[in-house]
């Protein structure tokens, strides 16, 4: 074997044949052998594969901790199956209770089962049911109560005032609203019941305070403790604890249920969510039974916008 555009040679003997049926020969190498061996381990794929899986792996405090994707931690740990079930609980109840104080997902295996329990942080939202449908996102202006068809009547009357009122007085041009920014409606963000995504307008602050104040005057509206009309609150519901807490039948009337979103609260704060254009005042009961389908509420009455 010959190599070219060597600055010296060397000669090493052959390997000596096990069977000496070869002839000994004089090998020449170049005097850069040793380099060029280290470049092509260098360039070896399994290598680099591997160099570059651990320059992704993300060191922890804890070697038991595996991250995934610079996102998602996975851990295992050992749990003799004499105390599985005190570890899951009855109903699973001091597994649940865990999986909430840690923010964890804990799945055990069964008792005939020989493998480990698996710790994993969550790379989706634990309980879907915490968000809003896509398809009943809305704004509330105000709140009034009926409780017969005479009450019906008198909102019904209502409305339809305010409806030529609102045209005159403020659509010369569409109504706009801006989605921009989260925000919750208590001040402990590790235990929230309502987050919501904020609205703001100039117009659509005027609209709702109007219509506020318009249905108090017209005798169906809700009056607060100071009797007087107070700024809309101008918000979209994005996540509401109640609704997690209707799809969970066997806890008490009366349990709080929170949720942890400093995360989210700080990471989507400011994020901006689009325009929309808004083209109707719809009067829906609170307690509509086209929850369960997906659809928007039951409309009883219509203002029409635009």
């Amino acid at each position: 074997m010959t190599y070219l555009n060597c600055r010296h040679e060397q000669t090493f003997g052959d390997t000596p044949d096990f069977y000496a049926d070869e002839p000994a020969v004089q090998c020449l190498y170049p005097c850069n052998l040793t380099a060029l061996k280290k470049k092509i381990e260098n360039n070896d794929p399994k290598k680099l594969s591997t160099e570059n899986s651990s320059e992704k792996e993300k060191r922890t405090e804890d070697e038991r901790i595996k991250v995934i994707g610079d996102k998602k931690w996975t851990s295992q740990i050992s749990v003799p199956s004499c105390f599985l079930g005190s570890f899951i609980g009855k109903n699973r109840r001091a597994l649940t209770s865990l999986e909430n104080e840690t923010q964890t997902r804990i799945q055990t295996p069964r008792r005939s089962e020989n493998k480990p329990c698996e710790i994993s942080s969550f790379a989706s939202c634990k309980n879907p049911q915490l968000f809003t449908k896509p398809s009943r996102l809305h704004l509330t202006l105000s709140v009034v109560r009926i409780f017969d068809d005479s009450d019906f009547q008198k909102v019904s009357a209502a409305l339809e005032a305010l409806q030529k009122e609102i045209k005159t007085a403020f659509l010369s041009q569409p109504l706009t609203a801006v989605i921009q920014g989260i925000d919750m409606m208590n001040d402990d963000p590790s235990q929230v019941s309502v987050l919501y995504a904020k609205v703001s307008g100039d117009k659509v602050q005027q609209v709702a305070d109007y219509v506020n104040k318009r249905l108090l005057e017209l005798g169906v509206g809700i009056h607060n403790q100071n009797l007087q009309p107070l700024p809309v609150k101008l918000h979209m519901t994005l996540m509401n604890a109640r609704y997690a807490r209707q799809s969970e039948k066997d806890k008490k009337p009366k349990e709080l249920l929170t949720f942890d979103a400093k995360t989210l609260l700080q990471d989507l704060g400011t994020s901006y969510f689009g325009t929309l254009t808004l083209s109707e005042i719809n009067l829906c009961p609170l307690s509509s039974n086209s929850s369960a389908e997906g659809k928007y509420y039951e409309k009883q009455l219509t203002i029409r916008l635009a």
